[in-house]
C-alpha cells in the first residue's frame, strides 16, 4: 500500500493528466519563402505551441491533389515545408491546417 507521499504523487499524476489540452494557434503566418530555385516554394508558419495535428497540401487548383504532408515543428514551433517540382508560372493553391484551423493561399 502507497504512504502519504506516493498518494499524494499519484493524485498529483492524475490531476495534469486531466488538465485539458490547449490548442495551438497558429501566431506568425502561413508566409512563403522564395529561396532562388524557381521549381521550389517554402510555407512557413508559427504555432503558440505543440501542434498536435498540423499540415500541408498544395496543387494546381483549389481540390489541391498533393498530400496532406504532416508538418512538425522545429526550434520555437515553426513549422516549415519546401514545395517541390513547381513549374514556373503556374499557380500554386495550398493549405495549411493546424489542429482543425484552416489558412489557405496561392502564389506564382
Amino acid at each position: 500500500m502507497a504512504g502519504p507521499s506516493g498518494l499524494i504523487a499519484i493524485l498529483a499524476v492524475l490531476a495534469t493528466a486531466a488538465l485539458p489540452v490547449q490548442a495551438a494557434d497558429v501566431v506568425k503566418g502561413p508566409y512563403l519563402v522564395f529561396g532562388g530555385n524557381p521549381s521550389e516554394m517554402t510555407v512557413l508558419w508559427q504555432t503558440d505551441g505543440e501542434a498536435e495535428i498540423a499540415t500541408l497540401e498544395f496543387g494546381l487548383d483549389a481540390t489541391l491533389g498533393d498530400g496532406p504532408h504532416d508538418v512538425p515543428a522545429h526550434g520555437d514551433h515553426l513549422h516549415t515545408f519546401t514545395l517541390g517540382g513547381l513549374e514556373p508560372g503556374e499557380r500554386y493553391h495550398y493549405r495549411v491546417t493546424v489542429e482543425g484551423q484552416i489558412h489557405e493561399g496561392s502564389f506564382q
